[in-house]
């Protein structure tokens, strides 16, 4: 997810949920918030969610691309 021309986090996918959940790698502040939550309605609107649920989040210490498409947990 891009903001003022910067990487602040990655989104993902939840078909079975309608889901956009939102991983940013920094704390937030309440414009960004405000920013990355509009950004995530219409990106599930978009992908056909109706209703769209979104979920942000901070990145967590232990995800990496696993695959361009999968993400998996460090050990």
């Amino acid at each position: 997810m891009w903001l003022d021309g910067q990487v602040i986090g990655v989104w993902l996918e939840d078909k079975k949920r309608s889901m956009v959940e939102v991983l940013i790698f920094e704390e937030p502040d309440k414009r960004v918030l405000a920013q990355v939550e509009a950004e995530a309605q219409r990106l599930g609107r978009f992908l056909e969610h109706d209703p769209v649920v979104v979920q942000i989040r901070l990145y967590p210490d232990d995800l990496y691309p696993k695959t361009p498409f999968t993400m998996a947990r460090r050990q």
